[in-house]
């Protein structure tokens, strides 16, 4: 055994070593030689750490999106304008879905209606709904009122759908009245772009005669707004008065097709920040008064419906309480009837008589001619 173990070829050693040397350098590992420089060094620290810091550089590929956090908080604070960007999209009150409470804020934010200005044909404000009816292309105005009054802000006007179902869905003009002023519907003919200035304002459902009034569009959410400087309030007076108009009915096919709104106006400063928030209930309508009275109906029926499904009791009630309102609505139609001349009651009774006098003259004048053609008969009799 010893003579076969001395007999062996020492070169096969060799190229085993050899070969076991080059797949140790193909698989990143160490050679014997390094391995024995590595421990002569092992005395010196100095030597120990900068071989440590070469060998990680050499063979671990770090991520580019692993950077260090001091670095990229220094990088980000450079970069000014993609902080604002950053900002104003994230608190945009013009986004997909935008907020629609109410927020007084800081300045105590509010919005006032004159009734004064109100027209049962123009526009008319419902104190139980909350919401304006208005015709198209009529003025509203509106008094807005903030303390202290800070020079350099603005109220942005936003329409946006009341139903959780379409508040992502901007609003916009239906086809029939911006046909006139844009043929061949050219003011957004490039996706998140807006012409509508060479169009007059053809794609803004709300508008404004204010001196300084911007209209501006969103790209993301393709919302349309109108911004309104809010400048010094009059001598004596502690509100703004800002005129509002809409081109477009809320019944119209491929615009609003009967879906109810909301205004949100919105106080903000230069840069976009919002300081205050309101919120008004809008319908465009052809008959204000009427619609008015319509849908204050219907929501006295639906509140009291709700009562009666309450108990028996609340039932009774309704009950008691429909009464009332009938015989509040005969007494009205009495006192209105009350208040009609009374000549225009002899004039019908007048009328009346005149009209059965002359049924009796009829039955007699029928009477005469039936005689007469049996007289004429009997004549013609004779002769023959």
């Amino acid at each position: 055994m010893d003579s076969k173990k001395a007999g062996r070829p020492k070169t096969n050693n060799v190229v085993e070593m050899d070969q076991t040397y080059t797949l140790c350098q193909e698989g990143g590992f160490i050679n014997p030689s390094d391995l024995e420089q590595i421990m002569k060094d092992l005395g010196d620290e100095n030597h120990l750490n900068l071989y440590i810091d070469e060998t990680i550089e050499e063979y671990v590929d770090i991520p580019p999106e692993f950077v260090d956090i001091d670095e990229m908080c220094d990088s980000t604070q450079g970069d000014e304008d993609t902080i604002m960007k950053i900002k104003t999209e994230y608190m945009s009150p013009t986004c997909t879905f935008p907020c629609t409470e109410n927020y007084p804020g800081p300045y105590n934010f509010e919005l006032v209606l004159d009734s004064s200005t109100s027209n049962r044909k123009s526009w008319v404000y419902s104190d139980s709904l909350h919401k304006v009816f208005i015709d198209m292309h009529k003025v509203l105005l509106v008094q807005f009122r903030f303390n202290p009054n800070v020079q350099g802000l603005r109220v942005r006007a936003l329409p946006v759908y009341t139903m959780i179902d379409f508040m992502s869905l901007p609003v916009e003009r239906c086809t029939l009245h911006s046909v006139n002023l844009d043929p061949q519907c050219l003011a957004h003919s490039d996706v998140g772009k807006c012409f509508c200035a060479d169009y007059q304002w053809v794609g803004h459902v709300l508008q404004s005669d204010q001196r300084g009034a911007q209209y501006e569009f969103d790209a993301d959410s393709r919302r349309h707004s109108v911004v309104v400087p809010m400048d010094s309030p009059a001598v004596g007076s502690d509100s703004i008065v800002v005129s509002y108009q809409f081109t477009c009915k809320t019944s119209c096919l491929n615009g609003m097709q009967r879906r109810p709104i909301d205004l949100i106006f919105t106080l903000e400063t230069p840069q976009g920040e919002v300081l205050g928030r309101q919120r008004l209930a809008v319908k465009i309508c052809s008959c204000p008064k009427r619609d008015m009275q319509r849908e204050e109906c219907d929501a006295m029926i639906l509140k009291s419906s709700n009562i009666t499904s309450t108990s028996t009791r609340t039932k009774r009630k309704f009950v008691a309480e429909e009464r009332k309102l009938i015989n509040k609505t005969k007494k009205f139609k009495s006192e209105k009837l009350e208040t009609i001349p009374e000549t225009t009651y002899e004039l019908a009774n007048k009328l009346k008589e005149t009209h059965d006098q002359l049924k009796v003259i009829m039955e007699q004048l029928k009477n005469i001619s039936e005689q007469l053609r049996m007289s004429d008969c009997c004549l013609n009799g004779s002769f023959h």
